[in-house]
């Protein structure tokens, strides 16, 4: 993104610096919360907490709605760092989690099926080995 006020490219243009970190907050927080809902998961049986599981995955889906309400600045084609995040986090949750927030939040799906068109997130897609 070409900042018009600083005159330089970046992914914190200071037009939407406080909205971009706003967003950024909120993807590193779902993937967090997913991470920890994975590690969770991975304890031995006897000792995972089934109720603690159940809150991380609401409030997973629950950060995904609020995605999808306010998916209004994510129209343009500017590259900026929060919808970096954004897509990240939630390509981690459909990698550790589920993907279905998808039939529930279309046009936040629709979103990031052409945010993953670019480039650069196709070149640092995981690549799961047979």
């Amino acid at each position: 993104y070409f900042d018009s006020i600083t005159k330089k490219n970046t992914l914190f243009p200071k037009k939407n610096y406080w909205s971009i970190m706003s967003y950024t907050s909120v993807a590193n927080g779902l993937m967090e919360t997913v991470l920890e809902r994975f590690m969770e998961t991975s304890r031995p049986e006897g000792e995972k907490s089934l109720k603690f599981i159940e809150k991380l995955e609401i409030r997973a889906l629950r950060t995904i709605n609020w995605l999808e309400n306010n998916l209004n600045n994510f129209n343009d084609n500017n590259i900026t760092m929060d919808k970096i995040a954004i897509a990240c986090a939630l390509e981690y949750t459909m990698f550790r989690f589920t993907d279905v927030w998808k039939k529930q939040n279309e046009n936040l799906d629709k979103w990031l099926k052409n945010f993953q068109k670019n480039n650069f997130m196709q070149l640092t897609e995981p690549k799961i080995s047979q």
